[in-house]
């Protein structure tokens, strides 16, 4: 049986976890960026034919363009975690278990209200686990999109070099993120006192949610942005 105590020091982890998470995500869309913009100034440098220059321009731009989205996005989905949870703990509670304290209040409505936020944690930390292991693919796929451009041209062997690496980093950090999320699942799980609840938490994944799961219509999961296909965020589109 969960108490208030567990319950509470779950929603920190996840918190600091998610915020974690979010931080990686934008320093990968970042370096990704820096990546590009070396590429177009090596191609520029190197005389690369204006037509091809163009491509690189609308590649660079369009990506610029989607970072900046996925920035606002996940931004609100932060912003409607916090929102939620000030709404089922109350700002008081909130604001203590984020800090690392307790709720004093141990109710049934408020064993509840955590156990929901509980949920709501874990799906989300998953949202933001898709979003990071998305991304580090939609950007190596990228770099082929990038050789297509400058094949032939000097620049090409820059862009080999970084598609090269780009793949041995992504390759060990999917590994290592895999047993990292499997460590931080277990953990929830030890301080939930393992059992029904703590399944009920560490079960209750985004994946059920996008499936139309039990409590689909509770939280909405939405990932209707169809031109934004490697994007799986809630919070700007709809989830509850």
């Amino acid at each position: 049986m969960s108490s208030s105590q567990d319950y509470a020091v779950s929603l920190k982890e996840y918190n600091d976890t998610i915020n974690e998470l979010s931080a990686r995500t934008q320093q990968e869309r970042q370096l990704h960026m820096f990546d590009l913009t070396d590429i177009y100034l090596d191609a520029a440098q190197n005389n690369l034919s204006p037509s091809k220059m163009r491509q690189l321009e609308s590649l660079i731009g369009e990506r610029a363009i989607y970072n900046d989205r996925k920035l606002v996005m996940d931004a609100a989905d932060l912003t409607r975690q916090h929102q939620k949870m000030t709404s089922f703990l109350g700002s008081e509670a909130s604001r203590t278990v984020l800090s690392g304290g307790y709720a004093h209040d141990t109710s049934r409505a408020m064993m509840k209200n955590m156990k929901t936020m509980a949920q709501r944690s874990n799906a989300l930390h998953a949202v933001f686990q898709q979003k990071l292991a998305h991304d580090r693919t939609v950007h190596e796929h990228e770099l082929n999109d990038v050789m297509n451009i400058v094949q032939g041209h000097p620049t090409a062997n820059i862009v080999a070099s970084m598609a090269s690496e780009r793949s041995g980093i992504n390759a060990s950090h999917d590994v290592h993120d895999s047993n990292a999320w499997a460590k931080f699942d277990m953990k929830i799980k030890h301080l939930l006192g393992g059992g029904k609840n703590a399944r009920a938490v560490t079960e209750y994944g985004v994946n059920s949610t996008l499936k139309g799961g039990a409590n689909s219509n509770q939280y909405r999961f939405s990932t209707n942005d169809a031109s934004y296909l490697w994007q799986t965020s809630f919070g700007a589109s709809g989830m509850v």
